[in-house]
Parts: structure tokens; sequence; C-alpha cells
């Protein structure tokens, strides 16, 4: 029979580890200021918010004489149509930043 052969102190078989040197990190920079990102969805003014819109008087007029129908028409068209210019026309300046 074949003798077995004994490791003495019950050693693996492994090679010893080899060892490496630590690696060296890159110096440093000095960090750079952060900018500051705009906000995400923030509601903006119409263009031309707090001031007059560049109308014609021609053209609010029409505006005028639209809106004054429009409320006409949703009260079936009953009532006082000089009440409905009146109030047509405050609500066309208020849209205008006229008043």
């Amino acid at each position: 029979m074949a003798k077995k052969i004994k490791k003495s102190g019950g050693e693996s078989a492994k090679p010893p580890a080899k060892k490496t040197a630590p690696k060296k990190s890159a110096p440093k920079k000095a960090a750079a200021p952060k900018k500051k990102a705009p906000p995400k969805s923030v509601a903006k003014e119409p263009a031309g918010a707090g001031r007059p819109a560049a109308v014609n008087v021609e053209e609010r007029s029409r505006m005028i004489a639209e809106a004054a129908y429009l409320r006409a028409e949703k009260r079936g068209f009953a009532g006082d149509p000089v009440e409905d210019w009146l109030l047509a026309e405050e609500e066309v300046d208020r849209r205008l930043g006229q008043r």
C-alpha cells in the first residue's frame, strides 16, 4: 500500500498571498462653487402683467362687444344690454391691466 504523507500543522496547500503597496490617491482639488439651479416649475406671470397691453381702440371695442355678447348669450338674451356692455368693459379693462 501507498503511504500517506501528512503535512505538518494542518496547513493548506495555498500559495502565500502577495502583498501590494497601498494605492496613492490623487491630490484633492478645491470644491468649485455650486450653481443655483432655476426653480423646476414656478408659475410665471403672463407677459405684460401689471402694465397695460398695447391694444388700439378698435380692438378694445371688439373685445368688449364679444364679452357683452357672451354675457347676454349665457342669460338667453334676456336682460339689460347696457349692463352687459358695462360689465364687459370692466372685465376687458381688468384683463388688459388698465384698471
